[in-house]
């Protein structure tokens, strides 16, 4: 046990940091536990074509689709089908009639729309429903979900991006996965490097049944464990960005793992930077217009974060790889406790909202955090213990022992984490002021010129 104190002191201590200032930055509580896309614009998904590869140059990106197969049936009161032997969670009529595999496809388009730091789609109603002929699975279990709407946006303009085209050559931006949870797309070759995927139950409201993913080229899977360390990676670099509007040098602190040459460039370019912000009077604005700014700069980051090669502090490993691997593990006990919550009869609801560390967090919220399946634990977490601004790093210390040992979380997951968030901040110093090539600068600074310009 002492060791895993020493370990945890070591690593907040070096989290603290990289946060920012709580005196001068004061971040929106989301309005939900686990933020993503909701479900996308537009009239319900045609059945009638099939999506086709386009003429041209484009990016194929093909996965498979897991949700929380548990949370998503007793969310939806449903079923959850067999298909060719395992699993699947069907959703709605259009997903229940995938089984044959075939993709479902429509051509409404729209753009993307910032919710302060979590991206989110508008909602339209369709039925949701997940057919099951058996007992539904154990809390936490996770399974391929067909049926699940999919959209692709560019990060650096926010516009949504096509799939593929019709039987008749039409643009396609919305595709439903088939019966087996697999989706393949097709964006065009000029998006931006990485583009953000959502994926989503059509008409659902529900935050938790939304999910967002970084996506190059190749596989492109959607999962719990991804959709978090996406959602992770974007949510941090929004809250960093809006240090733009209050202080643009970095302390002397968080620019110690940065080689003597890199550390002046990186102060000089941030000063600019935020200098640029003055000129245009974004200290003044409300800060809702400065979150939303604050994340369009951030997914601008985010279109040229590489995954696989921007790495962890001290690490091999790449962030995201990283990342993915702790949100993994952290679902993993807390899927165990939940089990055996519900297997002595307790309702793990209330059970969380009894926790310290959870009503803590709580404290001051207009919405509270809910753990309604493993994933939101995850989130709280993240969201509170490591990347808030408003904890010393003493109080970031006292929750994240007590969330960690409340539930046997291995020792070696908060060093990780913290390397990883060392690592994706390089990555985002890079990006910023050591890379002069990569189109960052003129894309954020167009968005600074159209905030500037709108009310």
């Amino acid at each position: 046990m002492a060791r895993v104190l020493a370990s945890l002191i070591l690593a907040v201590a070096c989290l603290g940091a990289c946060q920012p200032d709580a005196s001068r930055v004061k971040v929106r509580a989301a309005a939900s536990s686990t933020p993503g896309a909701r479900s996308s614009a537009g009239p319900a998904a045609a059945t009638a074509a099939t999506l086709q590869r386009p003429p041209g140059d484009v990016r194929a990106l093909a996965g498979l689709v897991e949700i929380d197969a548990r949370y998503a049936a007793d969310s939806a009161a449903g079923r959850v089908i067999s298909n060719n032997g395992s699993g699947v969670v069907a959703i709605g009529a259009a997903g229940a009639g995938l089984a044959a595999g075939s993709n479902v496809i429509s051509n409404n388009g729209s753009g993307i729309i910032s919710d302060h730091a979590a991206g989110a789609l508008p909602v339209r109603g369709v039925g949701f429903e997940l057919l099951q002929a058996t007992p539904p699975p154990l809390v936490g279990v996770t399974a391929p979900a067909a049926g699940m709407a999919l959209r692709a946006y560019d990060l650096t303009t926010a516009a949504s991006l096509s799939l593929g085209v019709d039987a008749a050559g039409k643009p396609v931006y919305e595709v439903l996965s088939d019966g087996a949870g697999k989706f393949q797309v097709f964006v065009p070759a000029g998006a931006s490097t990485n583009v953000l995927l959502t994926a989503t139950a059509p008409g659902s409201q529900d935050p938790r049944l939304g999910y967002t993913a970084i996506a190059t080229s190749g596989t492109a899977g959607i999962d719990e464990d991804t959709a978090l360390a996406s959602d992770l990676i974007r949510r941090g670099y929004g809250r960093t960005m809006l240090l733009l509007f209050n202080t643009g040098v970095p302390d002397d602190e968080a620019l110690k793992a940065e080689t003597p040459e890199d550390r002046p460039k990186i102060q000089a370019g941030a000063k600019r930077l935020r200098d640029r912000v003055a000129a245009i009077g974004g200290k003044t604005w409300p800060l809702a217009k400065q979150q939303d700014v604050a994340q369009r700069i951030a997914d601008i980051i985010m279109a040229r974060y590489d995954r696989k090669r921007d790495l962890c502090d001290g690490s091999t490993e790449s962030t995201f790889d990283a990342y993915a691997r702790v949100m993994h593990a952290e679902r993993l006990a807390v899927t165990s406790k939940m089990q055996e919550l519900v297997g002595q009869g307790q309702d793990p609801l209330a059970f969380f909202a009894g926790r310290s560390y959870i009503t803590r967090a709580n404290a001051g919220r207009d919405v509270p955090y809910q753990i309604k399946k493993p994933a939101d634990w995850v989130f709280v977490v993240g969201d509170f213990y490591i990347t808030h601004g408003d904890l010393t790093n003493t109080q970031s210390l006292v929750g994240l022992f007590e969330a960690f040992s409340d539930l046997e979380v291995p020792s070696d997951t908060l060093p990780t984490y913290v390397a990883a968030y060392h690592g994706d901040q390089h990555a985002a110093r890079r990006i910023l002021y050591l890379d002069p090539d990569n189109g960052a600068l003129p894309a954020i600074n167009a968005v600074l010129d159209a905030a500037a310009a709108a009310p």
